[in-house]
Formats: structure tokens, sequence, C-alpha cells
């Protein structure tokens, strides 16, 4: 019998099994089955399922919109095991939030609101916001466990659910943070409105990881618990890579090269979000070095007539976007919808 004339149940079955890589394969055999494939993705892709572990399906949807008004991202185990549609059996029970710190105060308050306890670390002050406001100053601008340019990390613990949440203040952008992890393959990420993987090919076909940040140099330190974690879950640790993600100078989040997967639309209940993060507004550049290392070179764009500070690789759009910001806005409080306009325009279908 063809595979066209199976039941519905029948192509669950097949497709739930498919891991990334064959699922995108599978997907292209044909039109029909291109169908099925999307609608089994908007299922199998489930944000509110994902995140149930930590938060009740009303505390999701305002979860969601936090996102949508800060910016913040999921990143970590969590957004790769978003992708792979499993849990790691060693995993933490924690949830990776990275946000950009003048909104951590925000969010780290909303998680208090639902019950979560601030849990200090190390030197952290016991009473959330004074931890909050003491990382704000110069002395809070440092590299806390493997992240660096963050101004600190902050834990919560719900006992009702038994998990964790870290929330990762950033100097600038999340984005900066996200780039500059040891592992090309924990390079995923979860905005409010797509998830998208930066390095699909090696990450989930390949199951390999390109070191940044990384020269070579035995008196560099490692964070090699991180490594030995991703490497016990079966990634395999390069120093160099020549597929074409990573051959490509510049790149952009959600371009061709990604994996982007869209998300369920968020329930506003009449309450829009004024001004929404859209992470597309994000590139970096390859700076790939031989003997000389690995890094991802990123230049902070931040302005007064923007909300969120992003991330370029590219200094001429940098200039044209900050152009654009500075004297196109009228009528409006920020203008991150121009400055997202002017992106597109520079980066093109790249």
């Amino acid at each position: 019998m063809h595979i066209l004339y199976l039941p519905a149940t029948t192509d669950n079955i097949i497709m739930s099994n498919l891991d990334p890589v064959d699922f995108a394969r599978f997907s292209t055999v044909c039109k029909p089955i291109h169908e099925d494939a999307m609608s089994f993705l908007s299922r199998a892709f489930n944000i509110n399922k994902h995140l149930a572990p930590y938060f009740s399906p009303a505390e999701t949807e305002t979860f969601r919109r936090l996102q949508a008004s800060t910016g913040m991202l999921i990143s970590g185990t969590s957004a790769l095991e978003f992708f792979l549609r499993y849990s790691f059996d060693n995993s933490l029970p924690e949830l990776e939030v990275f946000v950009e710190h003048s909104f951590a105060l925000q969010v780290g308050r909303w998680l208090i609101t639902i019950g979560y306890e601030f849990i200090p670390v190390g030197r952290q002050n016991e009473e959330f916001k004074m931890a909050y406001t003491e990382a704000s100053g110069p002395q809070g601008v440092r590299s806390y466990r493997s992240f660096k340019y963050a101004t600190a990390v902050f834990s919560f613990f719900s006992f009702r659910t038994e998990k964790t949440v870290q929330l990762i203040a950033a100097c600038n952008s999340p984005l900066q943070v996200i780039l500059n992890m040891s592992l090309s393959c924990a390079m995923n990420i979860i905005s409010h409105d797509i998830a998208v993987a930066f390095y699909p090919r090696s990450t989930f076909d390949k199951k390999e990881s390109l070191l940044i940040n990384y020269t070579g140099l035995p008196e560099q330190h490692i964070d090699s618990n991180h490594i030995t974690l991703y490497e016990d879950r079966g990634w395999a640790m390069q120093t160099k890579l020549r597929l074409p993600e990573f051959i490509k100078l510049v790149r952009r989040v959600g371009d061709r090269s990604c994996w982007t997967i869209p998300l369920r639309p968020i329930s506003y209940d009449g309450v829009r979000v004024s001004y929404p993060y859209r992470v597309t507004g994000n590139s970096w550049r390859h700076a790939f070095r031989g003997f000389r290392g690995n890094f991802m070179d990123t230049m902070p764009v931040t302005h007064y007539n923007l909300k969120y500070t992003y991330v370029l690789g590219c200094d001429d759009v940098a200039h044209a976007a900050m152009e654009r910001v500075r004297i196109d806005i009228v009528g409006q409080e920020y203008a991150d919808e121009l400055y997202n306009e002017e992106i597109t325009q520079q980066y093109g279908d790249i």
C-alpha cells in the first residue's frame, strides 16, 4: 500500500520516530506529505507542552508575552531538547532564559509572583532586587560560569514544580551571550514567536560541534564539564568544520542556513504587546582563524530610539540601520520596527 493511503495515525507514528534531519527530508517527498508534515510540525513542536513542567497553561501564556515585551530567549539544554523532541536522561531540571539586564528585574519579579523563590549563589544578596541592583554596577560586568557578556545569573526554584529557572542577565543583547557559548551545538533559541537552530546540519545531522572561543593553547581555560556533558550526549567536538553553515562569512538569525520553526501564536487576552521583539534583527560574523581560534564577531547596536539592544556582524549594515532609526522615527515611541525593516533590506535573502 502506498504511504499516501495509510491512515492519518500511521503518518503520526512514522513522523514521530524520525530525527530532525530525516523529518526534513521526508517532508519534501511530495506536496501531500509536505502538508501532512507541516500539520504534524505544529503538534510535535508544541511550546506549551515543552514549558508545562515549569509553568501552568496560563503562566506559559504570560511567560511568552513577557518574552515578546522583553526580548527574553530560551537557550541551552531546554532549547536543544525542543528541537530533538525528547529529554536527555542526565539533563538538569532547569530552564535557562537569557534577557537584557535592564529587563531582568521585571522577569525575576514575575517568577517570584508565580511561586518561584530566588536562591542566592555565592555572594549574591538574599533579596532579589538588591542582588539585581548590586549586579547593575561596574562590578557586575563580568563572566559568570561559562557565560561571557553576562552581568549575573539569578537562580529561582519552585517547590511546586521542583524545577529551577536560571535567569541570565546580559550586558547588552542576550544573543551576544548565546553566540559566545563554548559549543555551536548549544546555539539554539526559542523566542516568543519562533524557535531557531543556528547550526542544524552539524548539530542534528552530523552530531558535531565546533568549539567556540577556543585557540588550542594549553594555558587557555576550557569549560571541560560543559564539553564533557555534550560529548556524553553524543556530540563530537571539532576545532574546524567545513559545512556551508560555517563557511558563510555573515549569518543572520533565521537565515536559510538556520532551522526555523514558527510557534503557535500567543493568546494576548485583549492586551497587545507594543513593539514586540524580533530576534531576526540580529546577525553575526564568523571569525575562524585556524590556530588563532574560532570566534563569533558581534557589534552591539543600541540607541535611545530602540527598545531592545541588538547585535550585528557587519559595520555597514549597523551604520545604515542606525541612520534609519535616527532619521525616520516619526510619531513612534520606539523605532524597532524601522530597524528590523532596514535589517531585512540590507541582508536580503541570505
